[in-house]
């Protein structure tokens, strides 16, 4: 649900609040009324006072609510998207892919901090053992969780080139069996996983189709996971332009010595922001 979806239903519950309690009200005076011939002085001296005390405490409420800025707080919450939307631009051109789990606790008060550069990615190696450890206990990653942690252990070793090489083969797994998923409702075969390839061409297809393709905004389905997507296409990219290119990499031709830290780090996020699209067909554009 949108952030103007929020705010309207906010209203709505508002206005039938209001609604609801003013029959209420009246009810509760006209019962007053017929009380007076079946019970005694102290019984409706009670009542009355109980009446009054709901009166009081829905009026307060009502001033409460009516001083709340309802259009600087819907005005407040766009400026954040569109800081993060702008941010996260930024971070893809440098193959940096976040999603929820980074983005989710930016708000009005935490935006100069959480949306800088170089507070992202301190943010990521200090987090990257965790991101490894949620890869590696996937159930539909089982096959691959050793392979996984081994990459790990070759990254903490300063072997980023075999990091590297160790992580691939589950990226392209978890790609390969979501690219034909879409008969299991975008989950895997476990008993009988897919054996085909990560094809870049099926990628670009599914995103060219798909009806949220040219929309920015983070109320949309599975925003991070389609840039995630188009992150993927760009390292499959053979061109000798693109620095860490999967091609050049797993054949061979690669000039090893100019993998860093930093481009393990960054495929590990870029594969943990496409896990969200296990269980999700965005073939069918419905979930």
């Amino acid at each position: 649900m949108s952030t103007d979806d929020n705010l309207k239903q906010i209203r709505k519950m508002l206005d039938q609040y209001n609604e609801y309690s003013q029959p209420l009200r009246e009810a509760m005076v006209t019962t007053a009324k017929q009380l007076e011939v079946m019970f005694s002085k102290e019984r409706l001296a009670y009542y009355q006072k109980s009446v009054e005390s709901f009166r009081q405490k829905y009026e307060d409420t009502m001033r409460v609510l009516a001083s709340i800025d309802w259009q600087e707080i819907y005005d407040g919450l766009s400026q954040v998207e569109k800081e993060i939307l702008t941010f996260s631009n930024e971070l893809n051109k440098e193959r940096i892919y976040l999603n929820h789990y980074y983005f989710g606790s930016v708000t009005l008060d935490k935006i100069d901090t959480l949306l800088d550069r170089e507070f992202a990615i301190a943010w990521m190696n200090e987090n990257i053992k965790g991101t490894v450890d949620n890869l590696a206990n996937k159930e539909y990653l089982a096959k691959h969780k050793k392979l996984i942690i081994q990459s790990y252990k070759a990254y903490e070793n300063g072997d980023y080139e075999l990091a590297i090489l160790g992580i691939i083969p589950s990226l392209e797994f978890f790609m390969g069996n979501w690219l034909v998923s879409d008969k299991h409702q975008g989950e895997f075969d476990l008993e009988n996983p897919s054996r085909s390839q990560m094809k870049k061409s099926e990628l670009e297809k599914i995103l060219n189709e798909h009806p949220d393709k040219d929309k920015k905004s983070l109320t949309m389905d599975h925003y991070f996971e389609m840039k995630a997507m188009h992150g993927v296409i760009a390292f499959y990219d053979g061109s000798k332009s693109n620095r860490v290119s999967r091609n050049s990499i797993v054949h061979g031709s690669h000039d090893y010595s100019n993998l860093e830290s930093l481009d393990y780090i960054k495929l590990v996020y870029l594969f943990n922001s496409l896990i969200p699209l296990y269980g999700v067909d965005l073939r069918r554009h419905k979930k």
